[in-house]
């Protein structure tokens, strides 16, 4: 996991999102290490941040409690990337964008970059949390200004695929959040 990389990434697209897609266009990588080099680790430092806020800012919790929650705050965020790399190229076409997984892949992944970093932030610092929450918006944003350099979209495509994508995005995390939690109840 190479954190510089990462926290590089995620700054320019927080500090200047349009140069930075230009820059995701033209490089050079494959699905196999963007999940590697910025999905997983995303997903894990997101994850941690859970594990170590629900420490600091909870009593009640039982330490299992706090586990299963980093357990889906790692996995949960993961699959739906994943999930929605693959709803992004199945829509490209009815948006009038290149149909390329990698690429959908890195939209999905990067978009999401933004959200990660306030989300974290949030975690640890629990009085900031539902500040954090309102700023992780600027996601849809990033999102947003993905599309045009990415995969092509045109200026009067963007918003519709963007709205789409976002309801898809939050659609999968939805059912994938019941379908865990049934699964917990069932187990614990």
């Amino acid at each position: 996991m190479n954190l510089k990389l990462l926290w590089r990434r995620t700054f320019n697209l927080l500090r200047n999102p349009k140069m930075e897609w230009e820059e995701i266009r033209d490089e050079n990588i494959q699905r196999d290490a963007l999940y590697k080099n910025y999905l997983i680790p995303y997903c894990t430092i997101y994850a941690l941040s859970t594990f170590v806020g629900m420490l600091i800012w909870t009593s009640n919790d039982s330490f299992a409690k706090i586990i299963i929650q980093t357990l889906v705050d790692f996995s949960v965020p993961c699959g739906a990337a994943i999930a929605l790399s693959y709803a992004i190229e199945r829509l490209s076409v009815n948006f009038d964008s290149t149909k390329d997984l990698t690429l959908s892949t890195k939209l999905a992944i990067f978009a999401l970059a933004p959200y990660f970093l306030f989300m974290i932030v949030g975690h640890l610092i629990e009085p900031l949390n539902g500040i954090m929450r309102l700023v992780s918006f600027y996601s849809l944003y990033v999102l947003w200004l993905g599309f045009k350099p990415v995969l092509g979209t045109v200026t009067e495509q963007r918003l519709g695929y963007t709205v789409l994508t976002v309801l898809i995005f939050v659609g999968i995390i939805l059912v994938t959040h019941l379908i865990v939690q049934g699964l917990l109840a069932i187990i614990f």
